[in-house]
């Protein structure tokens, strides 16, 4: 208020009018938190000012307009109650000198990318990816020792090079590609076939629709998969996937488990994040509100 007063001293004269014939303009600065004991209901896109003296304009041809308008940054919350998102799992082989060259070392590694790992909190589904794709790259790389290598070596000359994790493409006008085409899924760990895993968080990914609620093959209520994950089948032939579950039958393979903390996704088959943008503003956006200014003077 205090600013406002100091404006209007300068401006106007003891009788209350603008001084000088020769001013042709000056600026009244007008703030949404000022003027609050008289018009406590102000808020950031509607609010009212009481100036201390009046201003009088008595000389023909004044116009009165806005010159500018900063409007206060939008503070954007997820406010997950479970702030897990992403749990991304690769394989590392350690090749350390001196070693049975035949016998090959491998363990897990992982990334784990909750809602506090985050730089700030993104904007859109895009940010959102992209972020979790950065914080999931700078752990496979950042984690590794000179030893380590991700991919399985080539017996023969012929063959294509087998990746030991997940490969997250950039995500891009609200869409994100999880790339297996390469990943290996032929190796083991002590006896036991072993894979690169993707588990996404429960809420999260009922947020952005990647899971929904809907009946089972055994006819009850469960999650299955949302409209916003696509499975993508690099040949055409639908591999059978046991990373996640040995199938019993040959028609029982499955590319997805939903359990009561997480999405977990196969690495058999690729995996396509749709509609990021879009569901991310409809759960997590900001509550926008319409910005009038309002004048009867011309």
């Amino acid at each position: 208020m205090e600013r406002l007063a100091s404006q209007v001293r300068q401006l106007v004269g003891e009788k209350g009018r603008v001084e000088g014939q020769e001013m042709k303009e000056f600026y009244v600065q007008m703030m949404s938190n000022a003027s609050t004991a008289e018009f406590p209901s102000n808020q950031a896109n509607s609010f009212k000012n009481r100036l201390p003296n009046p201003l009088e304009l008595r000389e023909p041809g004044w116009k009165v307009g806005v010159s500018d308008l900063s409007l206060p940054q939008a503070i954007r919350k997820m406010n997950l109650k479970n702030p897990f998102l992403f749990r991304i799992t690769w394989i590392e082989c350690f090749d350390r000198e001196g070693h049975n060259p035949s016998v090959l070392i491998y363990a897990y590694s992982w990334s784990i990318v909750r809602e506090n790992r985050l730089e700030f909190t993104p904007r859109t589904g895009t940010e959102l990816m992209n972020m979790i794709r950065d914080r999931y790259h700078w752990d496979l790389t950042e984690q590794m020792g000179t030893d380590v290598r991700l991919f399985k070596k080539k017996t023969k000359p012929e063959e294509s090079t087998e990746l030991l994790y997940t490969v997250m493409h950039r995500a891009e006008n609200g869409q994100c590609f999880l790339d297996n085409t390469e990943t290996c899924t032929t190796i083991q760990i002590n006896g036991n076939p072993a894979f690169a895993k993707l588990s996404i968080g429960l809420e999260l990914a009922e947020k952005m629709k990647w899971i929904k609620m809907g009946t089972l093959q055994n006819g009850q209520p469960g999650y299955v998969l949302g409209p916003n994950l696509r499975k993508d089948f690099p040949t055409n032939e639908v591999p059978t996937a046991t990373d996640l579950i040995i199938p019993r039958n040959n028609s029982d393979e499955i590319f997805y488990k939903i359990d009561e903390d997480a999405l977990h996704l196969s690495t058999f088959i690729n995996w396509v994040f749709m509609d990021l943008d879009r569901s991310y503003e409809q759960t997590f956006g900001c509550n926008r509100h319409p910005l009038h200014v309002y004048s009867n003077v011309s």
